[in-house]
C-alpha cells in the first residue's frame, strides 16, 4: 500500500476493513447506512430466503478481478474445504 503513496489513515482503514468477520463489524466500520453494508445485508436476506445461508460465510478479504468487479465478490468452495476456490464471480455493471 506505501507504494501507492497513500496517506497512513488510508492504509490503516483498509487493513481494518481486511480483517473484518462479519457483515455488523463492517458496519461498525463504515456505518450502517453505507451502501457495501445495505447491498451485503440485501444479498444475505436473499440467501436466507432461498435457503443458502448455512453455507455462506462473509470474507472481507476476498478479492478479485479489480479492474473488471464493481461490486460484491464471491468464491464457492469444495465441501470440505479442501481445495482452492472451485468458481468465483461478482457484480461487473456499474
Amino acid at each position: 500500500l506505501a507504494a501507492l503513496h497513500l496517506v497512513p489513515e488510508a492504509t490503516e482503514d483498509i487493513l481494518k476493513a481486511l480483517e473484518v468477520d462479519s457483515i455488523s463489524g463492517l458496519a461498525q466500520l463504515l456505518g450502517d447506512d453505507s451502501e457495501p453494508v445495505q447491498e451485503l445485508r440485501r444479498l444475505m436476506e436473499l440467501l436466507e430466503g432461498y435457503g443458502l445461508s448455512e453455507w455462506v460465510k462473509f470474507d472481507a478479504s476476498v478479492v478479485r478481478g479489480l479492474a473488471y468487479y464493481t461490486g460484491i465478490v464471491f468464491e464457492g468452495f469444495d465441501r470440505e474445504g479442501n481445495l482452492r476456490a472451485i468458481c468465483g464471480g461478482g457484480r461487473y455493471n456499474r
